[in-house]
């Protein structure tokens, strides 16, 4: 590695960490000019351009990315099923949450992924994991609520958006989501 690497991909990776992804990205086209073959380098470059809704840019860094990258490889399937690829995709979201147990976000790509392929129990069971990890995942929770709708347990899911309703954050449930704030208001109505 190059000298000034190590500082580059410090920052890209502060960066992200604080959602600063425009800002990110050419610190990591500068890395990358410095280091064109370093996998973090295109593993955090993949995470960027994932997260400003260019896949295929995101996909080609990614294949790039260290092969033993977990989260590379959970970002990898997510740019797939982006692209119309949910077989491949399937497979790196696996192997990302293999590879990297740790992170929630592992958990919680494989579990969308699951839901996306109208497989809800097995979605359910993987985003159980992220929030076993990470149980204030915001995200994590609304996509287990949504498992669960479509897994026909609507009360569990009820549950979950009584939960989020009362931090406040009922507004931004998906649609499907907020049917069933809808039940509780009808029932609270007949009482």
């Amino acid at each position: 590695t190059t000298p000034d690497l190590e500082p580059r991909l410090g920052m890209a990776a502060s960066l992200i960490a604080h959602d600063y992804i425009k800002e990110a990205q050419p610190v990591l086209h500068d890395a990358l000019t410095h280091a064109p073959e370093d996998g973090r380098a295109h593993a955090a470059m993949g995470e960027v351009l994932l997260k400003l809704g260019e896949p295929a840019q995101a996909l080609a860094h990614l294949e790039r990315a260290d092969a033993s990258d977990g989260l590379a490889q959970s970002h990898r399937g997510v740019a797939l099923f982006s692209l119309g690829r949910p077989a491949e995709a399937m497979q790196h979201l696996e192997e990302g949450a293999r590879l990297s147990p740790a992170l929630a976000i592992t958990w919680l790509n494989w579990g969308v992924g699951l839901l996306k392929r109208s497989q809800p129990q097995a979605s359910a069971q993987k985003l159980e994991r992220a929030l076993e990890l990470e149980p204030d995942n915001l995200n994590a929770q609304v996509q287990l609520a949504r498992a669960y709708v479509a897994g026909r347990r609507r009360d569990d899911a009820r549950t979950i958006v009584s939960k989020l309703q009362a931090r406040g954050i009922s507004a931004a449930l998906p649609e499907e989501l907020q049917g069933l704030l809808e039940l509780d208001v009808v029932s609270a109505d007949k009482k």
